[in-house]
């Protein structure tokens, strides 16, 4: 994706799904929308090499005019804390060496970081041999994997 699709070029785009003024009027994707859609729109943008991505993190809102609270520190979410660290490892990496029925396999142990933590990958490895990855990914759920 860059200025040959009709878009911004990478290094001038910054990508933004919600704002603290959006969030409370709903005129945004929020931590409320339906299917998981602020999560996985999220997700994408740490995943894809385009562009600066703005995570924002606020609070629920009851009305406009409502303060943040002074005891919250806002919404966290381990699969989006996970992927900053996957976007910060990749970096502007371009995609490349991208196989799909060809003898050209990545065989080997990955971590699927959307549901495991970062630093250890206890409970979300996947094996690849023989160029076969089985994995079930539910409606509104992602994956993400990394070479452990």
């Amino acid at each position: 994706m860059s200025d040959t699709w009709g878009y911004l070029p990478s290094s001038q785009a910054n990508l933004v799904m919600a704002n603290q003024d959006t969030e409370r009027t709903g005129g945004s994707l929020n931590v409320k929308s339906p299917d998981n859609a602020y999560v996985l729109a999220a997700l994408f943008i740490l995943a894809f090499n385009y562009g600066v991505p703005t995570i924002f993190s606020g609070y629920d809102y009851n009305e406009y005019s409502d303060p943040a609270p002074q005891d919250a520190s806002g919404h966290t979410n381990p699969a989006i804390q996970n992927m900053v660290g996957f976007h910060n490892a990749v970096g502007t990496s371009a995609l490349k060496n991208i196989f799909s029925g060809s003898a050209q396999r990545i065989d080997g142990n990955y971590c699927d970081i959307i549901h495991a933590n970062f630093e250890s990958c206890a409970s979300a490895t996947y094996t690849v041999a023989a160029g076969k990855l089985t994995a079930s990914v539910g409606a509104h759920d992602a994956a993400a994997f990394y070479v452990r």
